[in-house]
């Protein structure tokens, strides 16, 4: 085993790097709110970079990955992966309905008013999932469309004998 020299410093891993610059930026805008409003510029720009590289992987590891299983393990993937998703949903629709009867029942509020909603666009669930265009999916960040478009990309052509 050779020893490190004195002078020499280990380098932090990306993900360190990452972590640590998240910590100052939240620290930074905590601290110092609206004056450095003009840094979202760099974390529009850090973001927008790690959706141009990630979102084309996710595609491609899904496709790639499920292409390669058998009926048997797509079967006991996609067993295994309902049962985690009714989990969720399971302790999520819990969590909805027993929470308002842990908050006492005020009559009214004061520091609320319905003039200050704002109507939402409606959710266009069969544009959230099913992509007319996967290129305008993977550029507008639709992720759900991405993964579904990729799982049904995902199929294995088995060569005859």
């Amino acid at each position: 085993m050779s020893n490190p020299q004195p002078g020499a410093r280990r380098r932090m891993s990306v993900a360190t790097q990452v972590f640590i610059g998240l910590g100052l930026g939240l620290l930074t805008g905590l601290f110092f709110g609206e004056r450095v409003a003009w840094l979202r510029v760099g974390g529009d720009v850090f973001i927008g970079a790690l959706q141009i590289t990630v979102i084309p992987y996710v595609m491609v590891a899904l496709i790639t990955s499920l292409g390669r299983l058998d009926l048997r393990d797509a079967r006991n993937l996609a067993l295994k992966a309902g049962g985690v998703l009714l989990l969720l949903w399971s302790i999520g629709l819990s969590i909805i309905f027993l929470a308002p009867l842990a908050f006492p029942d005020w009559p009214s509020a004061s520091f609320f008013s319905t003039s200050q909603i704002q109507d939402q666009p409606p959710v266009d669930f069969l544009r959230l999932y099913i992509p007319s265009n996967v290129f305008y999916s993977l550029s507008n960040a639709i992720v759900p469309a991405v993964v579904v478009f990729s799982i049904l990309s995902a199929h294995r052509r088995r060569r005859p004998g």
